[in-house]
């Protein structure tokens, strides 16, 4: 358990320190969409270009891993949406956000040193490659389908070329799509701009993570809760319990990759998913709500994994 406090408190103590501000009133009105617009368009894409450029490529491709890890999102994935359009009668907007909270985990703030404290440094790669998985692939995801519902009505070609347009001057897009393409060069990064990207990207969860803390002080999540707890089931058990079934069909339960997919997948959700909410304002007081209880609880869930595995 002492491997997941040392991860998990101080994510509580940045939600922590932005709630205090918040109720103290120490920054003005409109900080946390301020601190949330800094994370969206600076500090996310800085971080997002230096792990694509970083990227071990050979392991980003590895397919069992990208089975193990994929496959069982993709469950709690269709799992969430099934639920949110017939029980919820939720639009494309809301549903991707909410498939964002069930299934986006904090593999970069949390999962990359668990995986480093529990399996050693031979297995980092792959947990690097889920941040990739993460934060790109599964972020751009939620981008499209949050604009392809706001952009409905427009006619097919219309909406599909906006979405298309929008899609291609997202930072979250092109900071990774630009650091995959500068790794490829085989050019180095000039010393100064890999400095700046990595101060401005270390930002990026420290700051999402205070920017959540203002805005749970200033909303109520009592009229989430039955939508928070059924999101966070999702992200804390049925979410491992896919993954282990998938790794017993591969024959990887035993095998490092299997290992670092099943914590990986066991990770409760991560800030990225309310950087997309606040920015959209789709369920931001349910997807926070749920970051919160998920990662309140996973010291429990991670733990006991941690501890039979």
């Amino acid at each position: 358990m002492q491997a997941i406090l040392n991860v998990a408190l101080p994510v509580f103590g940045l939600i922590l320190a932005g709630y205090i501000a918040a109720k103290l009133k120490l920054l003005g009105g409109s900080s946390t969409e301020a601190l949330n617009k800094f994370v969206y368009y600076f500090a996310l894409p800085a971080m997002l270009f230096l792990v694509m450029f970083r990227a071990p490529l050979e392991r980003v491709v590895d397919r069992e891993f990208l089975i193990a890890f994929c496959a069982p999102l993709g469950v709690v994935f269709v799992i969430t949406v099934v639920w949110g359009r017939l029980v919820g009668r939720l639009r494309l907007a809301d549903l991707s956000v909410q498939s964002l909270a069930s299934c986006y985990g904090n593999v970069g703030y949390m999962g990359v040193p668990l995986v480093s404290l529990a399996y050693g440094p031979e297995a980092l790669p792959y947990a690097i490659a889920a941040t990739i998985l993460t934060g790109s692939i599964m972020f751009g995801a939620g981008i499209m389908g949050v604009e392809a519902d706001l952009r409905s009505g427009q006619g097919a070609l219309k909406t599909f070329v906006g979405v298309l347009g929008t899609v291609a001057r997202n930072p979250l897009i092109v900071a990774p799509a630009a650091g995959a393409a500068w790794a490829l060069s085989g050019v180095p990064l000039f010393g100064p701009l890999k400095t700046f990207a990595e101060l401005m990207g270390a930002s990026a969860s420290p700051c999402a993570l205070f920017a959540l803390g203002m805005f749970l002080a200033a909303q109520p999540i009592r009229g989430e809760l039955s939508e928070v707890a059924w999101l966070t089931v999702l992200k804390l058990a049925v979410a491992p319990i896919a993954t282990y079934g998938v790794l017993v069909i591969l024959g990887e339960e035993h095998s490092l990759v299997g290992r670092v997919a099943l914590l990986l997948n066991a990770l409760p959700t991560g800030a990225g998913a309310f950087v997309l909410a606040q920015k959209y304002d789709r369920l931001v007081a349910q997807t926070s709500a749920t970051i919160l209880v998920s990662t309140i609880l996973s010291v429990l869930t991670v733990s006991a994994l941690l501890a039979v595995g």
